[in-house]
């Protein structure tokens, strides 16, 4: 067996047979990756959204919400600043968020692609929010199909949904 390395008589890797270790994939970016970009690369932007956009954005799951709810607080006590200011506003505290720290480090690595003009960011981030008001809406009406008997106000509630979906699927 000397000098043989590794590679086992099986042609299995080691003496397990194992395949040899492989690095884990980068994480892909998700439209909440991109969304947090577009709000730490256009700090204006972020302003401009109204209350209920930016709490839809603070609401995410981790680590996300808290990304954006840290953004809201950085800005609301500096107004708009360049992104490694703000992302370097947001770093000490990071660890203390599971997968914060991963995503301002996906944040840093992102790179302008195509227009980044205010008004293409503008509309960029309108789309993600269209698609999580859709996910939520989808949501709503899932949870109350699965209930079983619909009341007459879950059976109004069913068609405002419905008709807001059509709204967000026509947007």
């Amino acid at each position: 067996n000397a000098g043989r390395g590794k590679f086992g008589r099986g042609g299995g890797w080691g003496d397990r047979g194992d395949a040899p270790p492989r690095r884990p994939p980068p994480q892909t970016a998700t439209r909440l990756d991109r969304a947090a970009w577009l709000a730490a690369r256009h700090s204006p932007l972020w302003l401009a959204l109204p209350e209920a956009d930016r709490d839809l954005l603070a609401g995410q799951p981790l680590p996300h919400g808290a990304f954006f709810a840290a953004v809201e607080r950085v800005l609301h006590d500096h107004g708009s600043i360049a992104m490694a200011a703000l992302l370097d506003d947001i770093a000490p505290d990071a660890d203390m968020v599971d997968g914060l720290p991963a995503l301002l480090q996906r944040i840093r690595a992102f790179h302008d692609v195509g227009d980044s003009a205010p008004e293409a960011a503008e509309e960029e981030l309108a789309a993600v929010l269209r698609h999580l008001r859709l996910e939520a809406v989808n949501d709503e009406l899932k949870l109350i199909l699965e209930s079983g008997d619909l009341s007459p106000e879950a059976l109004a509630r069913t068609g405002e949904l419905l008709q807001l979906r059509n709204d967000l699927k026509a947007a």
